[in-house]
């Protein structure tokens, strides 16, 4: 006589994150929480002055400009984010979820590359618990997003057919 397989509790949250949709709202959500908690605790650490690389193009930022904007300006990017995810969520157009992915990787991307190397490596060797959170939230972002992207890749390439005979 069989057994019957059964599934544990992790397993059955496990297949609920299989698809991309529930990856990205964990991700997004994660997010949301780190911007919202570095904003709202920021008299934990001494205000750290960031310098810009280069001149911005929407003028969000001065050539200096404090952590605290930084992380605001990243919070109104993934909040809106969000917003476009639920507002497609029950759709469940995959295209639509690729599309808001792929927009909100390029814009955080252009945020995260304002400030200089010197001033991201001054503020790592303070410490400062938000930044490295919200770097690994961002590093997180990508492999979600990029590993989407490369399953939709290597499913429209073709494998070619190998004749054993």
């Amino acid at each position: 006589m069989k057994k019957k397989k059964t599934f544990s509790r992790f397993d059955y949250y496990l297949m609920l994150l299989d698809e991309f949709k529930d990856q990205f709202t964990i991700v997004l959500l994660f997010n949301i929480a780190v911007f919202f908690l570095s904003n709202n605790l920021d008299s934990l650490y001494s205000q750290t002055y960031l310098y810009s690389s280069f001149n911005d193009y929407f003028d969000e930022f001065s050539v200096q400009f404090i952590l605290n904007d930084f992380f605001k300006i990243l919070g109104y990017i993934y909040f809106f984010a969000i917003f476009v995810h639920f507002g497609v969520y029950k759709k469940n157009i995959k295209w639509l979820f690729r599309l808001n992915a792929a927009i909100l990787v390029l814009a955080s991307t252009y945020v995260w590359c304002i400030p200089t190397f010197n001033s991201i490596l001054l503020i790592l060797e303070k410490g400062h618990l938000f930044f490295i959170l919200s770097l690994f939230t961002q590093f997180l972002t990508y492999l979600v997003v990029g590993n989407e992207f490369y399953q939709l890749i290597k499913k429209r390439i073709k494998q070619p057919e190998i004749n054993h005979s």
